[in-house]
Order: structure tokens, then sequence, then C-alpha cells
């Protein structure tokens, strides 16, 4: 895995994780048009892109991102920060080469939608098919039972999760394990939902290890370990 990001927030990020790979991008603040040539370089010899947590965003970072989405074909996750970039346009989305997933928690959704987090909750699977059979994209919604909708008309709801996973960094925990299985090669929509299910098959897990109150995002990385044993991964 790489991580491209500032050069002021790369020596952090490789502390945090030394396993991982970083690349640094020129320039300073919040991501705009001007940091294409980095990223499409940064993308080479990649089989997925995961964008948005930690991103600086400004008033470019939705372009820049249809930009990319429209020069290189390889699928993207978009979370976060991203997701709140394209809110503004979203046919952005409708220039991208390869496959597309948003993971957005209903507030970013209703920032995605142009209504509120009530409306979201309250029309969960509406909202959620609304926009990935407009926008041609899958969507996950997080929140209790996550909702996964496909472009092609069908939702799934999520049967794992517990409420001890509604806290900060989780949802980040699911973009990457999304990233990681589009990257092993297998296509959406099956890849969120495998996604889906193993994140909150860890919160549950995680949970019976250490109860709910108090569960952090980097609980479930342990537990994940488990559910990929489980499962011959």
């Amino acid at each position: 895995m790489t991580v491209a990001t500032r050069a002021e927030a790369l020596p952090w990020v490789m502390a945090h994780s030394p396993e991982i790979m970083g690349i640094a991008l020129p320039g300073e603040g919040p991501l705009g048009k001007g940091d294409l040539e980095a990223l499409k370089g940064a993308l080479e010899g990649k089989d997925a892109l995961v964008m948005g947590p930690g991103i600086p965003r400004g008033p470019e970072t939705g372009a820049l991102i249809g930009d990319l989405l429209a020069a290189v074909d390889v699928p993207a996750v978009l979370d976060a920060d991203a997701l709140n970039a394209i809110a503004e346009d979203l046919t952005v989305l409708r220039r991208a080469k390869g496959p597309v997933l948003l993971t957005p928690h209903p507030g970013e959704m209703a920032r995605l939608w142009g209504r509120t987090t009530k409306d979201v909750q309250q029309h969960r699977v509406g909202v959620a098919l609304n926009m990935a059979t407009s926008l041609n994209v899958t969507v996950v919604l997080k929140g209790s039972r996550t909702l996964i909708a496909e472009p092609g008309g069908r939702v799934f709801i999520n049967p794992t999760g517990n409420a001890g996973m509604a806290t900060g960094g989780t949802g980040d925990v699911l973009s990457g394990v999304c990233g990681a299985l589009l990257a092993q090669g297998i296509k959406l929509p099956k890849a969120a939902w495998a996604a889906v299910y193993a994140h909150g098959l860890a919160g549950d897990l995680a949970a019976k290890r250490r109860g709910m109150m108090g569960l952090i995002a980097t609980d479930l990385l342990e537990d994940l370990g488990s559910v990929w044993l489980r499962w011959g991964r």
C-alpha cells in the first residue's frame, strides 16, 4: 500500500504505519488541480484508489477528483472529505473511467443529496438506490444495518456490526478494506458486500472481546485478521 500526501504529513503517516510506502505530493495546502499529475504518477502500477480520509480539502478538490477519475481506470473508493468535495457537483462521477464506490455516513449522504440527515435516515433505501442508479456508482450507506446499493437497482442490507462501531475512524477502516479487496481483483459489488460484512463482523468480534463501551477503530484491525482466518484467506 502506498499513501500519497503532503510532504509535511508523510513522516507522521510513515511513523504510525511503517509497513506502508509513501509518496510526497509537492506543494502545500488543500488538494487542487495542480496535484493531478503527481496523483496520476502515484497511481502508476496500482490496482485501486482510496481517497478522502484526512485529505486537505479546498475549492478545487472536487474538480481534481473528477479529473483524476477521468484519467485513470482503476476502481476508486471515495470516502470522508472526498465525498464532501464532490457534493457541489456530483456530475464529476459520470466522467470516471473505472468503477466507483461511495462510502458515506448519513451526514455525508445528506450533503451529497442536498437534504438533512434526518431525511436520509427516514429514506435510507430510496436515497442510496437513487444515488447508485442515477450516477452509475455503488453506494455503501453506513449506519445501523449498512446498505449496499448497486447501479443496477439492487439493495442489500448488511446484518453485521453494532453500536460500539459508531466512533471516529471505523469508517476509514471500512474504506481501507474496500480498497484492499478491490486491489486483489474482486469486482464491485462483490468487494463491497465482502468488505461491509467483514468490517461489521470484526466489530462484533471486538465487542465480544472488550465490550462496546470504549470500542475504537483500531480494535477492529486485530479482529479483521480473525475474520480472514475464518474465511481461509
